[in-house]
């Protein structure tokens, strides 16, 4: 979703009003459930985010993520921020704000079985890290995407492939190329 509104108070103005309800309801619910979200440099607990995000992979079918441990354990090497919602000061939720050139991509979403209004949560607080770092374009991924849709995002053809060749073949065509 290209990021066309001065702040997050604009964005939520041009949506309707029951988008707005919906993210106050957010708001209250998550609060009434004692989750606090906290954000971060680096994420404290590797194992127990990973364990999350593997939830998230099974309720949607995904394969798990073989770069996942390595984004988390040098997090602190990149621009972005780590969410975190705790519940009676346990880990229940997480995600990563990643940004760079004024994009940005909310990744390793990971939640625990039963955390009301916590998904809303780090998406909306996703959404206002975009505006608070100035950021042009954000990305959310293709899960979820009723959810996404209402929130103003859109689905993307990203349905795209390319081959190239390497090796022996691919070095004799560019040799036999350059003497022509």
């Amino acid at each position: 979703m290209p990021i066309e509104w001065e702040s997050f108070e604009a964005y939520l103005k041009a949506g309707n009003k029951k988008d707005r309800q919906h993210y106050k309801r957010s708001l209250q619910e998550a609060e009434e459930n004692g989750l606090v979200l906290t954000k971060h440099q680096t994420v404290p607990n590797v194992d127990i985010a990973l364990n999350l995000i593997k939830n998230v992979s099974i309720w949607h079918g995904s394969a798990p993520n073989p770069w996942m441990r390595g984004l988390l354990e040098n997090f602190s090497m990149i621009d972005g921020t780590w969410l975190e919602i705790h519940k009676d000061e346990k880990l229940v939720g997480c995600g990563a704000v990643v940004r760079d050139n004024r994009f940005q991509l909310a990744t390793a979403l990971g939640l625990e079985d039963d955390v009301p209004s916590g998904y809303f949560l780090l998406l909306y607080t996703a959404l206002q890290e975009a505006f608070e770092h100035n950021v042009r374009l954000v990305r959310f991924g293709s899960g979820a995407y009723d959810v996404k849709r209402r929130m103003g995002l859109h689905l993307e053809d990203t349905n795209h492939a390319m081959v190239t060749v390497s090796g022996i073949t691919s070095r004799a065509a560019t040799r036999l190329a350059a003497t022509e």
